[in-house]
C-alpha cells in the first residue's frame, strides 16, 4: 500500500510517531522484534485517541505457492494495534484494499476492510506470562502461508459457519408449521431471542427460506445487502433475493406491516459429491415493512426496482441452539432414559438431584413433589435463589425450569402421604422411576406398598445425619427386593460391619425457626451435599439401566475430598404367616441359627430377634439374631436363655440404626425333633407376647428344627 492509503480507515486514525516514542511495553517489544526479523519492514507508528498504539508492518517475502488457494501475495502490509489495557492479543489486520474476505481463522467485524486476523484461538490470559514478540510475528507469517495452501484448518476440522456474523440468536420456542409471526428481542448488542407468537405480539413477520446444499470453502462472508445473497439457491430453485420477492409478491406475506425476518437454512458441504456436514440457520433481518416493498415493487420500474431491492441493508445473525430437553442431553452425552421421571422431596439432597436430572434431559417428563416452603435457612443449601424464600418449592422450581423446549415438567404441591386419586394417577401412571429423596420411613413404604399395577421401579436416597455419606436403595427391575426389605438389609450392615459403626450418629443441631417443635435442622456441608447429590444422580441412572437391586454407601472424606464406596449385602427374605401377620425373615439370621444349633450339637440353644415392624401393614422384619448369652442354660429338652451382656447389645443396636431397630422376640432350637411348637413353647409365646402387649410391643417366636423353621408372632 502506497502512500499510506491504510489512513483511511478509521480503525487507524491517529498521530504519527517515531518508534522511539512508543510508550506501551507491549507494542515496544513487537516493535523491537519487527526490526530485527529478516521478513519484516517497519513501515510506521500510530497513537490513536484512546492511546493504543499501531504498527504498520510490511512482510517479505512469504512462502505463496504460484497458485494460492486463496489469493495471497507474496508482499503484505499488516498493522498491529496494542491496547493500552492489555487484556487481548494485539490485534491483526491486513491493509491491502482487495484483500479477501472471509478467509479461515478471519474475525467479522463491522467492516469488511481492514480484515481482522485470527492469530491465535488460545485465550492471550492463558500464554501472556509467556509472550514472545518475536514468536508471534513468526505465527502472523505463518497465517498467510498456511491459509495460501489452504492448510490453515486440519482435514477433520469442522467446516466454518457459512456466514461470518456479529450477533447471536437463539429460540424461546418451537416454530409450529403455521407460525408466522415471532417477538424478536435485542438483549444486548450481541444476543437475541426470537419466540414464535400470536400476530398481535409479534415484532416481525417471518418467512422460511431452505437453501439447496453448498459446498464450503471455509471462507466466510458477511452480506450488508439482500443482493449479495444472490449466489445462493433455495430449494425451489430461484436466488435467495428471488425467492423473497416471489413470496412477498404471491402470498399474504406481502400484505403485512411489520418487518420482515428472514430464516435461512443453509446446508454446507465439504465436495460437491459430499454429504452435508453441517446445516446453519441464520436470521436476516430486513428493516422495510413486507408491505412497503410489495408496494414499491407495485410502482417502480423493473430496473429501478430491482436495484432499490438488492440494496436494502440487511443484517446477519447467527442462531444458537435452543435451551431444549434434547440439546440437555447432547451436551451431556446422556441418552433417554426415561419417559416419566418422578422425584419425591425437593430439600437439600432432591432439589440438587433433580437439578442434574432436568439439566441432562434424561427424561421427557420430570414430576416432582413436596409440600414445604423454602424458609430462609433452606438457601443455604438448596438450588433455588434467595428471592424464592417464602414460596412454595415445588412452584419455584417449576418457575425456575420453565423455558426448557420438549421439557414437560409437573410440579404437585402435595404431602405424599395424602394425595388424592388424580395425584396418584399423575404419579404413577406410565412412569419408569420414582426417586424418594424426602428422607421419611413413611414415603418409602408408601410407594414400596403402592398398590398400582404400573411398573415402575423405585428407589430411595438420602445422606445421614452428618451429610458425608450417601445411601441409595435400588429396586430389581422385578421389583421381588422392595424399598422396605433394603431397607432392612441396610439396617442389618448397620448393626454388622464396623466401618458403619457411627454412620447414623447425629451432629449438632442449630434451631431454624421458632414457629414449630420441628424447628431442628441439621449443620451440613454444602460441599459435601454438591458431590453427593452429583454421585446420587449418576449412580441412580446407572442402577436403573441394570436389572438387579442395588445398596450402597458413598462416604466422603473431608480432609482429601477423596470419596469411597461402601458396597452393603443384600439379603434374601422367607415369608412367613401368623394368623393376619407377615414375617420377613433373614435368610442370614435363619444361616446364623442353622449354626448355632450345630455348633450345641445334641443340646438346644437359642437368643434374641432383633429387627423392624410395621403396624399399619401388619408386617414384622426379622434381621439380627444375637446368640445365646454366656449365662443361658441348655439340654437335650430345654433352653433357658441367659441375660448377660444383652441390655448392652440392645442399647448398641439401638444406637448404631438410631432406634429403628429394636427387640423383637427369642428364638431357640429343637436339635433332635421337628419345629412344632411344644406345650412350653406356647405358654412362652402368651406369656411373652401379653407381657409385650402392655407396652405396645410386637413379640416373635422362632423355632428351629430338623424339618425347618416354625414362626409365631403378635403385633
Amino acid at each position: 500500500m502506497t502512500d499510506k492509503m491504510y489512513k483511511e480507515y478509521k480503525i487507524l486514525k491517529g498521530s504519527e510517531i517515531r518508534g522511539s516514542q512508543l510508550r506501551l511495553p507491549r507494542a515496544i517489544t513487537i516493535h523491537k522484534a519487527a526490526l530485527l526479523h529478516p521478513c519484516v519492514t517497519v513501515n510506521s507508528c500510530i497513537r490513536n485517541s484512546a492511546d493504543a498504539e499501531i504498527i504498520i508492518l510490511t512482510l517479505h517475502r512469504l512462502s505463496i505457492p504460484d497458485e494460492p488457494v486463496y489469493p495471497i501475495q507474496e508482499v503484505e502490509e499488516i498493522a498491529v494495534i496494542c491496547t493500552k489495557e492489555d487484556l487481548s492479543l494485539p490485534e491483526v489486520y491486513a491493509l491491502r484494499k482487495d484483500f479477501p474476505v472471509g478467509l479461515p481463522h478471519s474475525n467479522a467485524r463491522a467492516f469488511e476492510h481492514p480484515v481482522s486476523l485470527c492469530i491465535s484461538d488460545v485465550p492471550f490470559s492463558d500464554f501472556r506470562h509467556q509472550f514472545n514478540a518475536y514468536d508471534y510475528i513468526n505465527y502472523i507469517i505463518n497465517w498467510f502461508n498456511r491459509n495460501s495452501l489452504g492448510l490453515l484448518h486440519e482435514k477433520d476440522r469442522p467446516l466454518e459457519v457459512f456466514f461470518q456474523f456479529n450477533k447471536i440468536c437463539t429460540f424461546k420456542n418451537i416454530q409450529s408449521v403455521d407460525a408466522c409471526y415471532g417477538l424478536y428481542t435485542e438483549l444486548s448488542k450481541l444476543t437475541s431471542t426470537l419466540e414464535f407468537v400470536s400476530k398481535n405480539k409479534a415484532t416481525h413477520y417471518i418467512v422460511n427460506i431452505p437453501t439447496n446444499s453448498n459446498v464450503s470453502k471455509n471462507m466466510a462472508c458477511l452480506p450488508k445487502t439482500i443482493g449479495e445473497l444472490a449466489d445462493i439457491s433455495s430449494v425451489i430453485g430461484k436466488s435467495v433475493p428471488d425467492t423473497i420477492l416471489q413470496t412477498l409478491v404471491s402470498t399474504v406475506a406481502g400484505k403485512t406491516q411489520l418487518p420482515l425476518l428472514i430464516l435461512l437454512y443453509i446446508p454446507s458441504k465439504r465436495m460437491a459429491r459430499g454429504k452435508d456436514e453441517r446445516i446453519d440457520l441464520f436470521l436476516v433481518r430486513i428493516t422495510p415493512k413486507a408491505r412497503d416493498i410489495r408496494h414499491k415493487y407495485g410502482v417502480l420500474t423493473p430496473e429501478n426496482f430491482k436495484k432499490w431491492f438488492n440494496e436494502i441493508p440487511i443484517e446477519i445473525i447467527f442462531t444458537v441452539e435452543p435451551v431444549a430437553r434434547q440439546y440437555n442431553a447432547l451436551f451431556n452425552a446422556k441418552d433417554l432414559l426415561y419417559k416419566k421421571l418422578v422425584v419425591i422431596g425437593a430439600g437439600t439432597l432432591g432439589s440438587n438431584i433433580l437439578d442434574s436430572f432436568v439439566r441432562e434431559g434424561i427424561s421427557e417428563e420430570v414430576v416432582f413433589l413436596d409440600f414445604d416452603y423454602l424458609l430462609p435457612h433452606n438457601v443455604a443449601r438448596h438450588i433455588l435463589s434467595p428471592n424464592m424464600v417464602m414460596y412454595s418449592k415445588v412452584k419455584a422450581l417449576e418457575n425456575h425450569y420453565s423455558g426448557i423446549i420438549d421439557q414437560k415438567i409437573t410440579a404437585i404441591e402435595k404431602d405424599m402421604l395424602r394425595l388424592s386419586e388424580n395425584d396418584k394417577k399423575i404419579i404413577y401412571k406410565d412412569t419408569d422411576l420414582i426417586v424418594d429423596a424426602s428422607t421419611s420411613v413413611a414415603v418409602e413404604r408408601k410407594i414400596a406398598f403402592e398398590p398400582y399395577s404400573e411398573k415402575y421401579r423405585c428407589c430411595t436416597v438420602f445422606l445421614n445425619p452428618r451429610g458425608n455419606e450417601l445411601v441409595m436403595l435400588m429396586e430389581d427391575k422385578a421389583r421381588t427386593q422392595r424399598l422396605d426389605l433394603l431397607e432392612m438389609s441396610y439396617q442389618r450392615n448397620l448393626i454388622i460391619r464396623s466401618e458403619l459403626s457411627s454412620h447414623l450418629e447425629m451432629v449438632d443441631q442449630q434451631r431454624t425457626n421458632s414457629f414449630s417443635c420441628r424447628s431442628i435442622s441439621s449443620i451440613l456441608d454444602y460441599d459435601n451435599v454438591g458431590i453427593l447429590a452429583g454421585i446420587a444422580s449418576q449412580q441412580i441412572q446407572k442402577a436403573s439401566k441394570r436389572d438387579n437391586c442395588s445398596l450402597c454407601i458413598w462416604r466422603v472424606n473431608g480432609q482429601d475430598s477423596t470419596v469411597s464406596k461402601i458396597s452393603l449385602n443384600i439379603s434374601k427374605w422367607k415369608q412367613y404367616k401368623s394368623e393376619d401377620i407377615q414375617v420377613y425373615l433373614a435368610n442370614d439370621v435363619q444361616n446364623e441359627m442353622e449354626n448355632q444349633k450345630r455348633l450345641s450339637h445334641d443340646k438346644e440353644t437359642g437368643g434374641c430377634l432383633f429387627g423392624c415392624y410395621d403396624k399399619d401393614r401388619r408386617i414384622i422384619y426379622v434381621l439380627y439374631m444375637h446368640p445365646a448369652p454366656c449365662d443361658s442354660q441348655s439340654t437335650p429338652a430345654s433352653f433357658i436363655r441367659g441375660c448377660e451382656g444383652l441390655s448392652q447389645v440392645k442399647n448398641e443396636i439401638s444406637r448404631k440404626t438410631y432406634h429403628q431397630v429394636t427387640y423383637l422376640g427369642e428364638w431357640h432350637s429343637h436339635p433332635n425333633g421337628n419345629c412344632a411348637p411344644s406345650s412350653t413353647d406356647k405358654e412362652q409365646f402368651r406369656q411373652m407376647s401379653d407381657w409385650l402387649e402392655q407396652e405396645d410391643l410386637p413379640f416373635v417366636q422362632a423355632i428351629s428344627g430338623n424339618d425347618g423353621i416354625y414362626i409365631n408372632a403378635k403385633i
